[in-house]
C-alpha cells in the first residue's frame, strides 16, 4: 500500500492502517503492534515484545501520533503493553482525546436503550484496579486468578519503598551521611591530630597521592603554582571523575564522586587553618618552608585571613556534601524499566 493510502485510511480511523504506522515507528524497539477500533471511537492498542516499553514515552508517542493524524471518530485511546508468555497487561493507559469526549453524541441517541455506551467498559477486560488481563480478541480464554492476599498499608508501603530503591546503593548513600553528620566535625587540627575519625584518615592517605603528584603536575608552571598545586590537583582528581561520570551518564557514580569531592574541601581546610600555627606533621619535615598554605597566604599577605578561609573552604565542603547526598538519594532508585521488568517478571 502506498503511503499515501495508508496515511488516508489512518485518518480514517482504520485500526490496521495506524497499527501499521505505530509499527514502522516501534521496530527498532523489538515491539509488535496490533489495534482494534470499535464504533463507538474507542480504539484498542497492543504493543507486544520481550521488553517491556517505557509507559512515559510511549504513552507521548502515541499522543503525538495521534494528534498529528487527526483521526476520524476516534475518542478513547487505550494502550496495553504485554510480554510473550504472559496473561496479563505490564501497564495499560486510557487516554481521552481532545476535541471529542466519549460522551460527544446526539441527546436522543445517548439516552437510547438500544445504543450501548461508548467505550462500554464490560465489553472489554481492561481494568483499572487489580491485575489487568488481555484483551479475550488476543488470548484465550483462561479462568481468572484469585485475587491477592490483601496486606497492611504499612507493609505495602515497606514493599515498595525496597523495591523502588537499589538496596546496596541506599546503604552506601546512608553511610556517607552518617559521615557528613558525625565526621564532618573531626576536620580540624586536633582531630586530625588525635586521629578521631578513621574514615578521614583513610581518604586523607588517598587524598595525600594525589596531593603529592600534584606538586610534580603544576611544577611547570612556577613557584606559586606548583605549591597550590598540591590542594588543588587533590579536589581537581574526584571532581573530574565526578564530571567523567556524569558525561557517560554513570549518574550515581557520579554523585559519589561529588561527595570525595566535598570531602577533599574538608581535607585542604585543615591544611589552610594550619597555615599560621604549623602543627600538622608534614612529609617534608618540620622545615617552615615545606608548609603549603603557610608560604601561600604569606605571598598573597593573607595569612591573618587564614582561620575565615579554612572556614570558606570547609563550608564549601559541606555544600558540596549535602548537594552529593541528595543526587547519590535520588539516583539511588531503579530505572523505571527495571522497575516495570521485576514487577512483571518477579521471579526472574
Amino acid at each position: 500500500m502506498k503511503p499515501a493510502d495508508l496515511l488516508a485510511r489512518a485518518r480514517q480511523g482504520d485500526a490496521q492502517a495506524i497499527a501499521h504506522l505505530l509499527q514502522r515507528s516501534l521496530t527498532s524497539q523489538g515491539l509488535t503492534v496490533t489495534a482494534t477500533q470499535d464504533q463507538q471511537g474507542c480504539l484498542e492498542i497492543t504493543l507486544e515484545g520481550e521488553r517491556v516499553p517505557d509507559q512515559a514515552v510511549l504513552m507521548g508517542l502515541i499522543r503525538r501520533g495521534l494528534g498529528r493524524l487527526q483521526v476520524a471518530n476516534l475518542a478513547v485511546v487505550r494502550v496495553h503493553a504485554v510480554q510473550p508468555g504472559f496473561d496479563w497487561f505490564a501497564w495499560s493507559e486510557e487516554v481521552e482525546l481532545e476535541g471529542r469526549s466519549p460522551t460527544d453524541q446526539p441527546l436522543d441517541s445517548a439516552l437510547s436503550a438500544d445504543t450501548p455506551p461508548p467505550c462500554d467498559r464490560s465489553q472489554s477486560d481492561f481494568h483499572r484496579q487489580g491485575t489487568p488481563t488481555r484483551p479475550p480478541s488476543t488470548v484465550p480464554h483462561r479462568p481468572s486468578p484469585s485475587p491477592p492476599s490483601r496486606r497492611t498499608p504499612q507493609r505495602d508501603l515497606g514493599l515498595l519503598f525496597l523495591e523502588t530503591f537499589n538496596p546496596f546503593k541506599l546503604a552506601l548513600v546512608v553511610w556517607l551521611a552518617l559521615h557528613t553528620v558525625f565526621g564532618s566535625p573531626h576536620y580540624t587540627i586536633q582531630g586530625f591530630l588525635n586521629n578521631r575519625d578513621s574514615l578521614m584518615m583513610f581518604l586523607h592517605g588517598v587524598n595525600l597521592i594525589f596531593h603529592e603528584a600534584g606538586h610534580v603536575f603544576f611544577a611547570i608552571f612556577g613557584r606559586f603554582l606548583m605549591i597550590l598545586g598540591g590542594s588543588l590537583f587533590q579536589i581537581m582528581v574526584p571532581a573530574g571523575l565526578c564530571a567523567y561520570f556524569w558525561l557517560t551518564r554513570q549518574r550515581f557514580a557520579s554523585a559519589i564522586a561529588l561527595w570525595w569531592t566535598g570531602q577533599n574541601f574538608l581535607d585542604v581546610s585543615i591544611y589552610v587553618r594550619d597555615a599560621r600555627d604549623r602543627e600538622l606533621p608534614l612529609i617534608g619535615g618540620l622545615d617552615e618552608t615545606f608548609h603549603d598554605w603557610h608560604n601561600i597566604l604569606l605571598q598573597l599577605g593573607l595569612m591573618r585571613w587564614d582561620d575565615l578561609i579554612a572556614n570558606h573552604v570547609y563550608g564549601i565542603g559541606i555544600g558540596i556534601y549535602l548537594v552529593a547526598l541528595g543526587l547519590a538519594g535520588f539516583y539511588a532508585r531503579r530505572s523505571a524499566e527495571k522497575l516495570s521488568a521485576d514487577r512483571t517478571n518477579p521471579s526472574g
